[in-house]
């Protein structure tokens, strides 16, 4: 994934952007040096982006995640802790209990400059075709002092509301004495890092001459594969493994059992979403959760309708989309899911879930690097039966108090069962150059 041939990095539609031409060298320049200066380091391209791209990602999902993370602990009971969303509804902060005041929306006002960075300055540069159209339109003028420095004044903005937050403590009198009773916690630390990333990238942005050129992704999880030569019939299996590698790669099999995970991501989804005992303020990070699980559902029903209808046919092709579903389903789920409850490797995790998914395009269109075919093709083989094993222990354990949840372990060893043997394909061992 690091070839940086690998993607088409022509310019997309809708930005009007004329390449720069290079600098002839005169005789009389100085000889190159062999190191590369930082900012050269920070253009580097890594798969479809730049290091710049990466990193800016990692500093708003962190800041993000840093908004489900506690925010604040109480000194007399440190393991009462509170995150970004309690700040503003829990109860105790609206009384003379604990004497909040305007500091609790602190946090919801950084989580809005963060969503913000995202918009104006993360998602034009992704250039992912399908909304280019759209996200192209967002970026400013770079010849305006606004758009050349605005990484770097939203990163100040969130450092800023990270100190803010990190140099107060909740005070409570109690019988004239006032006594601290919260102090800030990992989620205000890493608000602090998350704007500091965001700044220092900005200020190397200003620093540098061009703008770096980024590749470009067009989301084929959306889209037909491309036709390929049809693949010889597989003969018949004599031995056993080699029959339930035919069976689980059965596209009718495999048809049903997708369309049958979907339904049971998108009703578990909606069931904690709906059920659920308590006042609104109190469920919603748990209804918002369940919309990333609903999501997830409804990405894998693409991917049963789209093997349904036929679209999908070579083996290659169907762990290929299998992958991306996989990588794009997970980014949903855990976008959502740090709202209520997050970590750094929760963030850590959904950097992983974006590599997986690029990995994806990159096998379907036969331009991955091949020492990353053979790692990734181990990493799904031990996937798959990683997740048979750890939910069948969860099924068998769910057994002793029964509940609706458990259809989750059975749709994950399902899962599991498809992702191994399809891996054992023989066509898609030798794709993978196994």
């Amino acid at each position: 994934m690091t070839d940086e041939n690998n993607m088409n990095d022509s310019m997309p539609d809708g930005v009007d952007e004329a390449p720069v031409p290079s600098e002839s060298k005169s005789l009389t320049d100085p000889a190159p040096q062999n190191g590369k200066s930082i900012i050269e380091l920070f253009q580097k391209k890594i798969g479809p982006y730049s290091v710049t791209v990466w990193l800016l990602m990692f500093a708003i999902i962190l800041g993000y995640a840093s908004y489900g993370m506690t925010m604040m602990k109480g000194v007399l009971d440190p393991s009462l802790g509170f995150t970004g969303y309690d700040l503003v509804t829990h109860r105790a902060f609206k009384n003379t209990v604990l004497e909040a005041g305007w500091i609790r929306f602190v946090p919801t006002v950084a989580l809005i400059v963060l969503v913000i960075t995202g918009i104006l300055v993360l998602l034009p540069r992704l250039r992912i075709k399908e909304i280019n159209k759209y996200a192209s339109k967002l970026y400013l003028v770079t010849s305006t002092t606004a758009g050349k420095n605005l990484m770097l004044i939203l990163g100040i903005v969130i450092v800023i509301l990270g100190i803010i937050t990190a140099s107060w403590s909740g005070i409570s009198t109690t019988g004239g004495i006032r006594r601290d009773v919260l102090d800030p916690t990992t989620g205000v630390y890493i608000l602090l890092l998350s704007g500091i990333m965001i700044a220092l990238l900005g200020f190397l942005e200003t620093r540098q001459k061009t703008q770096a050129d980024e590749g470009e992704l067009s989301l084929l999880l959306f889209r037909s594969p491309a036709p390929r030569p049809a693949s010889e019939p597989e003969p018949p299996a004599t031995d056993g493994i080699g029959k339930l590698v035919q069976f689980f790669n059965n596209t009718t099999y495999l048809t049903y059992v997708t369309f049958a995970i979907s339904l049971i991501l998108i009703l578990l989804g909606l069931y904690s979403m709906v059920v659920g005992n308590g006042e609104f303020q109190d469920r919603f990070p748990v209804i918002v959760g369940g919309i990333g699980i609903v999501l997830a559902g409804i990405l894998v029903f693409l991917l049963a309708k789209n093997l349904y209808e036929g679209k999908i046919v070579e083996k290659v092709d169907v762990m290929s989309r299998i992958i991306m579903t996989l990588g794009m389903a997970m980014m949903a789920y855990l976008l959502f899911d740090m709202f209520a409850l997050a970590s750094i490797w929760s963030v850590l995790a959904f950097i992983a879930a974006a590599l997986v998914y690029i990995y994806g395009e990159y096998m379907e269109r036969d331009k991955s690097n091949e020492t990353v075919d053979k790692i990734m093709w181990v990493l799904m083989l031990l996937g798959g039966a990683i997740l048979i094993l750890a939910n069948a222990y969860g099924l068998v354990m769910g057994l002793k108090s029964p509940n609706l949840y458990l259809l989750m372990n059975v749709a994950l060893i399902l899962t599991g069962l498809f992702i191994v043997f399809l891996t054992l394909n023989p066509q898609v061992k030798t794709r993978m150059g196994m």
